[in-house]
């Protein structure tokens, strides 16, 4: 393993994370969300903190594991490493949240199409920048 390569994917995949779940829960799920105001914690924004550093987390391992399973590192591969991995994690426990929490199948609906997209766009930049030097 590149361990800078490694780093640098890490770092992209936490950003490119980040920026998309602001995108996505507070701009375009927001009205969704105001529905489900009771059901929120009321102390959420006080443990922001701890969702960046499962976050930071989830692109360590991501990454970690994209480094042992692919064969070849490439946009490609990144962006079915990033499909996989979403239907597995984000399909799953999204259909998870609908079942144990009161929540609109339309929300979940859109949770998984835009988490799949996340975790598609996660993926292509992880393999764009895990990409091996032509000398290596």
């Amino acid at each position: 393993m590149n361990i800078k390569r490694y780093l640098l994917s890490v770092l992209g995949v936490f950003i490119t994370y980040e920026v998309l779940s602001y995108v996505i829960n507070s701009l375009l799920l927001s009205d969704c969300y105001k529905e489900l105001a009771p059901v929120w914690r009321k102390d959420m924004m006080q443990l922001m903190w701890l969702m960046y550093l499962v976050d930071l987390f989830f692109s360590f391992f991501f990454v970690l594991i994209y480094t042992r399973w692919s064969k070849k590192f490439n946009v490609g591969s990144g962006l079915l490493f990033g499909l996989l991995t979403g239907l597995m994690m984000n399909t799953t426990s999204m259909i998870s949240q609908w079942i144990v929490y009161p929540l609109t199948s339309h929300l979940m609906v859109l949770w998984v199409i835009l988490g799949l997209i996340q975790f598609l766009i996660c993926g292509m930049v992880m393999g764009k920048i895990y990409l091996p030097r032509i000398k290596e």
